[in-house]
């Protein structure tokens, strides 16, 4: 069997990396020699400029050509032992992983036989407002949750959709449409937003209503004055031509005649028109 300390690296010989070589004395050089090209003194010799610029991009190729290999020869026994650690960590985390396969098929099988009591502890609370996938909670399935555990929660979510419920049917209106909303999410807010929504929307229907019927009042108002202002204009001139018939038969010149109209109103503006029509002398009979 492999334990960790039996991965433990050592290093058995280690030699510090050590490159002597005359890079200080080359960029003493440099530093040195590189004020001789600055760009006023080529001003007056292009040709010069681009022969020298040449020199000095050979010289820089060069040397950056021989550190990239010098990198490559110091580094490689290092990149020779990363490799060897690389591959030596991926066989470990490969047979991990076979493991983890085993480890995870047992817990399934776990939390399938402990999801069947937990199935069993439901059916014992007599409750079916709710199916359990409702009111189930992950965490029961964890193996340091005990079944106690989970009774005592289960019951007291029950208890908690009751209260909730409760507190719907308490609702003055609308309480079997929220209940049956309720029961379909267990959310208690949504619930009751619901609940608030349904009024707000009653609430908007009846002034509608309302707005309807005084509109619809105005209007029938409007045409009783128009036509009113017909009939005053048509008795007009048939009063006129009454009169003159009345004056040539001697009769009365403002007969009795008689009107058969249906009136609608408040109660306390129809008994006014009619101690109105009582003060002209009309005479009226209410028919029921």
């Amino acid at each position: 069997m492999i334990e960790t300390k039996d991965l433990a690296l050592t290093i058995e010989k280690q030699v510090p990396g050590e490159l002597v070589t005359n890079a200080l004395a080359i960029k003493a050089f440099v530093e040195e020699r590189i004020k001789d090209y600055a760009p006023e003194n080529f001003y007056d010799d292009p040709d010069r400029a681009k022969k020298e610029r040449s020199v000095l991009n050979a010289a820089s190729k060069e040397l950056n050509t021989r550190r990239l290999a010098l990198e490559r020869e110091f580094m490689a026994p290092f990149d020779e032992f990363k490799s060897i650690i690389k591959e030596t960590t991926g066989r470990i985390d490969y047979a991990s992983s076979k493991l983890d396969e085993i480890v995870k098929a047992v817990e399934e099988t776990q939390k399938a036989e402990k999801r069947l009591c937990i199935e069993e502890i439901y059916k014992g609370m007599n409750f079916d407002l709710a199916p359990l996938d409702r009111l189930f909670d992950q965490k029961w399935l964890n193996k340091g949750t005990k079944l106690k555990e989970v009774e005592y929660e289960m019951d007291a979510k029950i208890k908690k959709i009751y209260s909730d419920i409760e507190i719907i049917e308490a609702l003055p209106e609308d309480a079997i449409e929220v209940k049956a909303q309720y029961l379909e999410t267990l959310d208690i807010g949504a619930a009751l937003g619901m609940a608030q929504r349904l009024k707000a929307n009653r609430e908007r229907i009846a002034q509608e209503a309302r707005d309807r019927e005084e509109r619809q009042h105005q209007e029938r108002l409007r045409d009783q004055a128009i036509i009113l202002g017909e009939d005053a204009e048509r008795g007009s001139k048939a009063d006129h031509m009454a009169t003159l018939a009345a004056e040539a038969l001697g009769i009365p010149k403002d007969p009795i005649i008689e009107y058969t109209l249906t009136f609608r109103g408040t109660k306390s503006q129809l008994v006014a028109l009619r101690q109105y029509m009582t003060s002209l002398g009309i005479e009226y009979e209410k028919v029921v």
